[in-house]
């Protein structure tokens, strides 16, 4: 197979030839003229000074270029727009409608425009409050401090105090509502008192306080719906410290008969007071020494007390009895026995229980003791009522 072979050696000579190294010149190029390749001297290339910018009146924006170094602009036509404020007033907008501007005024939207008006809440401060003001309107109180806002609960319309409102439960003696002011320090002057207001039914746990003081020794109660109330300590006070032998007879051992020298020595309310027993019958018990309560008030009573008492000379039980009586009826309230002793033995009986009073009836307190030769004798005997409830 027959292989051709390509003549590749290249003499200097030949290239000297095309390129003319000869004529070249320092920081020259090569470059082909068209038909051979010449040394040429290197350009510099563009300058800024080879272009220019012409400016169009407004219009369409637009940049372009023809070229031959030259830059036509058109820029945008801005006469529909705000583009500076200098003397302009706001009403010269085109979707501002400012009509005789008052102080105070705000701007707000009517839906086609922007108009100037009242703002929908206004603030007030004064020392009294504003004469016709609508839902929501703010007053701040010159007098005390307080911030209120006029507020609308569906049934009626008020001023409620906002932001301070335990400031108006508050105030100086003589002064308005929450004038903390003149309060300057801790001393125990009439000048320097805090008087809390406003304890109604529904601003302290639901219950409804006093509005004045009561008197010394009062105490204070419930009607148990809410409402408290000064009242009395209901208590009586009485009995006897005289001895006196518990006479009886013979035919009648049994009987019973009142507290010798009965008195009353403290009581309240004033309406209690001392009765005399009408009776002298020896079978009604009342032969010398009568004497019972009347117009204790009904409720539920503490009672307490002691009667001292000496046994007769067989040495036999004497008792105590506190006893209710209307007309001859009896009604026995309690008992208590000294129990049967020695002759002649001294015995101190001690009670307290609780007695329930439901209808009005005379309270009687009376001793009881078996005849003999040498009597028994009351000695000496007290019994404090103190009521609990009505």
């Amino acid at each position: 197979m027959a292989r051709t072979v390509l003549n590749t050696t290249i003499l200097n000579s030949d290239i000297d030839s095309h390129i003319n190294t000869g004529t070249a010149s320092a920081n020259e190029v090569l470059s082909y003229t068209g038909s051979d390749y010449d040394w040429v001297a290197q350009e510099e290339g563009v300058a800024l000074t080879d272009f220019s910018v012409t400016t169009n009146s407004a219009g369409t924006a637009a940049l372009s270029y023809n070229n031959s170094g030259t830059f036509t602009y058109t820029p945008p036509d801005l006469s529909s727009y705000l583009t500076g404020i200098t003397s302009e007033n706001l009403g010269d907008l085109s979707d501002v409608t400012i009509t005789t501007a008052a102080n105070g005024e705000v701007l707000k939207y009517n839906g086609t425009a922007w108009v100037n008006g009242e703002s929908s809440s206004t603030i007030t401060t004064s020392s009294t409050a504003p004469s016709s003001p609508a839902d929501g309107d703010l007053w701040f109180s010159e007098t005390n401090g307080v911030t209120y806002i006029y507020y609308n609960d569906g049934n009626s319309s008020q001023w409620v105090a906002s932001g301070s409102p335990v400031l108006e439960q508050f105030q100086a003696t003589g002064t308005g509502v929450g004038t903390l002011a003149s309060v300057t320090s801790n001393g125990n002057s009439t000048s320097n008192n805090i008087t809390v207001g406003g304890l109604t039914a529904t601003s302290l746990n639901s219950l409804a306080y006093p509005s004045s003081d009561g008197t010394a020794g009062q105490f204070l109660k419930t009607n148990g719906s809410g409402t408290l109330s000064f009242d009395d300590i209901k208590f009586v006070w009485f009995g006897s410290t005289t001895t006196q032998n518990l006479y009886s007879t013979s035919g009648n051992p049994n009987f019973l008969v009142p507290l010798p020298a009965f008195s009353i020595q403290e009581e309240n309310p004033t309406s209690i007071s001392e009765g005399t027993y009408l009776s002298n019958t020896v079978s009604q018990g009342g032969v010398n020494y009568g004497g019972y309560i009347d117009n204790i008030p009904l409720g539920k009573w503490l009672v307490n007390g002691f009667v001292k008492v000496k046994r007769s000379d067989t040495g036999s039980s004497v008792s105590f009895i506190l006893q209710e009586r209307s007309e001859w009826a009896k009604y026995t309230i309690d008992s208590w026995s000294s129990g049967t002793g020695d002759a002649s033995s001294f015995v101190t009986i001690p009670f307290s229980f609780i007695y329930n009073r439901t209808v009005n009836r005379s309270v009687w307190a009376q001793t009881y003791a078996t005849y003999s030769s040498t009597q028994a004798q009351h000695i000496e005997s007290a019994i404090t009522m103190i009521r609990l409830s009505e």
